[in-house]
């Protein structure tokens, strides 16, 4: 028997092996010049709620790599960001009109596929991507949101993963970035959608049936553990803030093969 070249691994941020977060600062520094220090100051709050999907090669190396972080007191970071310039929205508001949960939601923050894959970079984001899905149904979170590239958020439409505009934002130049836009979806609402319009993007991603060179986790070990799921957004909650990462360079490999180092969705 083979064994598959990648594996596809979910974890806490107590848990998270060094390799994992190094993998993230390498490919966000190359894109961004982002410093491990800044990756620190801007995540550090919320490090009890984040959990990181994480993709190995057979030879050791984290290749890729997705920080997520879930329900909590802390509350998400989007709604965070999206409080303060340049949207500069009532967080809580915009979320009621976009009817997202904050308790039962995962904020996307970062996703990274290393350069040096060539076209098996395509390989590594879908499983980045069917652990995204996969997490939030196993995790009973059916609410995503992420500041996202607009071209990024072209590109996943392309694949049947359309995202929705946050009430009260829009496209806005932010942290080296153009046209970063706050976004939403609701999962189940998502997953009917893309399999209608687009069923082999279904397959690949959601699924996970494209994918017989990553050996995928059982759904028992996409479970996050982190602080309390119960824990509903706070005024102070959504104060501040400081989303660095969710922005997009070459998400088009997964429909190109393109080779690519920086992936930001979602």
């Amino acid at each position: 028997m083979t064994s598959a070249p990648y594996r596809l691994e979910f974890s806490s941020a107590a848990t998270c092996d060094e390799d994992v977060r190094r993998c993230e600062h390498e490919v966000l520094a190359h894109w961004y010049g982002d410093t491990r220090e800044l990756l620190d100051s801007a995540y550090g709050p919320y490090e009890e709620q984040t959990g990181f999907l994480s993709v190995t090669r057979d030879d050791g190396r984290v290749v890729g790599a997705c920080r997520i972080i879930g329900p909590g007191p802390r509350g998400m970071k989007t709604l965070a960001d999206i409080a303060e310039p340049p949207w500069e929205v009532d967080a809580g508001e915009a979320a009621v009109a976009a009817g997202i949960d904050p308790s039962r939601c995962w904020d996307i923050a970062t996703v990274a596929v290393r350069r040096e894959l060539g076209a098996a970079g395509g390989i590594v984001a879908g499983a980045l991507y069917y652990g995204m899905i996969r997490g939030t149904q196993v995790n009973r979170c059916p609410w995503l949101i992420a500041v996202i590239d607009r071209r990024a958020r072209s590109l996943l439409a392309m694949l049947g993963l359309v995202l929705h505009a946050i009430p009260g934002t829009g496209p806005e130049l932010y942290m080296g970035s153009t046209a970063c836009a706050p976004v939403y979806c609701h999962i189940p609402d998502l997953v009917r959608h893309q399999q209608g319009t687009n069923p082999e993007g279904h397959r690949l991603v959601t699924q996970g049936r494209g994918l017989s060179d990553v050996l995928l986790p059982p759904d028992a070990a996409l479970r996050l553990s982190t602080a309390s799921r119960s824990a509903l957004l706070t005024p102070a909650a959504l104060r501040g803030g400081h989303h660095v990462d969710v922005r997009a360079e070459d998400v088009d490999l997964l429909v190109t093969d393109a080779a690519a180092d920086a992936i930001t969705w979602l």
